[in-house]
């Protein structure tokens, strides 16, 4: 676990760091969800490209999967929780 939380934080940028911290709230305690990505970026000021880069890192990592629902959102699947959490408290 450790591992990937440290592969994460460096090629992860601040304004993607951001991003997955509004993406948890989003989350609250659920392992699963349907987030309006557009909403997530107003909320952080980034850019969609941001979000979504931030997203394919943590599904390519394994911590998450998602799949785009087209104008309803994007449904993500939390599988390592932990590491989620503790991603969002690097900065």
């Amino acid at each position: 676990m450790k591992s990937a939380i440290e592969r994460l934080n460096k090629v992860l940028s601040y304004s993607e760091i951001q991003a997955i911290k509004s993406i948890v709230d989003e989350l609250g305690e659920e392992d699963s969800c349907v987030i309006n990505i557009s909403k997530v970026v107003e909320n952080v000021k980034v850019t969609k490209s941001v979000a979504v880069s931030a997203l394919k890192l943590l599904e390519a990592t394994g911590v998450i999967e998602t799949k785009s629902l087209g104008m309803k959102g994007t449904y993500i699947n939390v599988f390592h929780k932990d590491i989620l959490k503790a991603v969002s408290e690097i900065v």
